[in-house]
């Protein structure tokens, strides 16, 4: 009897030791927190793309930052979103998420706020520009408080956007 308890308790141990390295986990929604895979991790540094204009075109002025929470994606744009010139008061990377070369950028509410096309533009061209840095993504698609959205104001963002490269 006591070597049926045995066997019955080993098989109980390795079953859920499969079950618990096998099991997926949630990453959380902490301020952008959710932390990206591969190489995008190992970066100290990002740089942060804010708009400028010259003779009716956008331009961006760079400034590198140190990654804070071990998030560059985050980084990059909770950076840009100090921008007061550019985004509303309030708004707030909620979450970051890579899929294969696509992040997705949930936002707060607050990016819905009205813009003029110009501005709509060069909110999606700094955060286009800003995920272009990092080599892995070639697409981002853009949330607002856990949902897709079809538009920003005139932009079609039905499909993921291309990320820019500098």
């Amino acid at each position: 009897m006591k070597r049926v308890f045995a066997v019955v308790v080993v098989l109980l141990l390795v079953a859920g030791g499969v079950v618990y390295f096998l099991w997926p986990r949630s990453s959380g929604s902490n301020q952008g927190a959710a932390t990206p895979s591969g190489s995008i991790n190992q970066r100290d540094t990002v740089t942060i793309y804010h708009p400028t204009y010259k003779n009716d075109q956008i331009g961006f002025e760079k400034n590198p930052i140190k990654v804070a929470d071990g998030n560059p994606i985050a980084t990059a744009i909770n950076g840009m979103l100090r921008e007061p010139k550019l985004f509303p008061a309030g708004v707030q990377l909620l979450d970051s998420k890579v899929e294969g070369d696509t992040v997705t950028l949930d936002f707060s509410k607050e990016l819905r706020a009205g813009y003029s096309t110009d501005e709509e533009e060069a909110v999606l061209k700094s955060i286009s520009t800003s995920m272009g840095q990092f080599k892995e993504l070639n697409k981002v698609r853009i949330f607002v408080e856990g949902k897709p959205i079809d538009t920003l104001g005139n932009i079609d963002l039905s499909e993921p956007m291309e990320v820019e490269r500098q």
